[in-house]
């Protein structure tokens, strides 16, 4: 891989960074999200390590 190729997307950087811009990565992800997803928020965040640990012991409420 050289540098700037971005693999198996077949872009190169500048590409990507004009994906990104014009808001490619919300379609990206929307298959990931549940209804009400920016009203609510998770913790301990799904990446934490307390989250690795228990994850069902995470929460979703309201953010304020």
């Amino acid at each position: 891989m050289q540098r700037g190729d971005h693999g198996s997307l077949g872009a190169g950087h500048g590409a990507w960074l004009s994906w990104i811009a014009e808001g490619g990565t919300g379609s990206f992800y929307e298959p990931l999200r549940w209804p009400g997803w920016r009203k609510k928020r998770v913790y301990p965040f799904l990446w934490s390590h307390e989250a690795h640990q228990d994850l069902a012991g995470t929460s979703r409420r309201p953010t304020p």
